[in-house]
Order: C-alpha cells, then structure tokens, then sequence
C-alpha cells in the first residue's frame, strides 16, 4: 500500500512559538506537501515531555502555517541551529511532523487488542511451489493496531 506521497514529513519551527498563537513558522517550504486539514504535531522542547500539539492546518503559505487552534505550551524555534562545537552542531528547535495519511487501517479500542496487518505464505501442493508474503507500506497511518498493555 503507498498512500499520498509527502517529500517534507517534518521540519523544525524557524521562529519560537507561545502559549495562545496559531501560526507558526517552519523551516522547510512545505506548502506543495502539506494540506489544509491535515494534522501536524510539534515537539517539547521545554523538560516536561507531555508538553506537545496536535493542531490541524487551516492556512498555508510558503513556510508560514495557521493552525486551527492556539498553541498550548511553548516551543523553541530559530532561523538556524544556534551552537556548533568542535564536535557537531546541537539543534534545540522544535520539531513538526505531519501526522496525516491518505490510507488509514483503523482497529478497534474494544477488546485491547487493536486492528492487525497480517502477512502470510502458501506453499503450492499442486506445483510445489513457496510463495512468501511480503508487505510495504508507505503513507499509511496505523491506528489502534497495537495490543494493550498486557504485563
């Protein structure tokens, strides 16, 4: 399965974002991948790690996305990763991913268990023959297809 082709899966925030604003500035062009509806989310980049948002798009131009709702929490961004050292560069901006995909198998929370995406193989009595499974999938969003908690 190949869903909707996306060449910028994520970027970074070119510019810090505060609690209460709804755009944000990346630093990938991302205006022919990202649709207006999809879902991003952007990561902490203060200690606490709950500290992320999941917002959906409602503008894009360029490298400048509107968001459906205020952001929540804080997130560092810069036009450039700020310190380099004798051993690489430490980039502390925060990053933005696309979530949305075109294809999504959906489980069920009902039992625990969640959807599978089962892969097989059948052996050919008749002419002997092995044919192994093999599954790709790109652009496909997976969702309640994990088992529960079970220790």
């Amino acid at each position: 399965m190949f869903g909707r082709k996306v060449n910028n899966r994520w970027s970074r925030l070119a510019k810090s974002v505060n609690e209460g604003d709804a755009e944000i500035s990346l630093e990938a062009d991302v205006q022919d991948d990202w649709l207006v509806g999809d879902e991003i989310v952007i990561s902490p980049t203060e200690r606490e790690p709950t500290h992320v948002d999941v917002r959906k798009i409602t503008k894009i131009s360029g490298k400048k996305v509107t968001l459906n709702e205020s952001i929540s929490f804080y997130h560092y961004g810069a036009d450039s990763v700020f310190e380099t050292t004798n051993h690489g560069s430490l980039d502390m901006r925060a990053e933005v991913a696309h979530l949305t995909r075109n294809i999504k198998i959906e489980g069920t929370r009902d039992d625990g268990w969640g959807g599978r995406v089962y892969t097989t193989q059948i052996y050919d009595i008749e002419n002997n023959l092995l044919y192994r499974g093999q599954t790709n999938l790109d652009g496909v969003e997976l969702y309640y297809t994990g088992q529960a908690n079970t220790s």
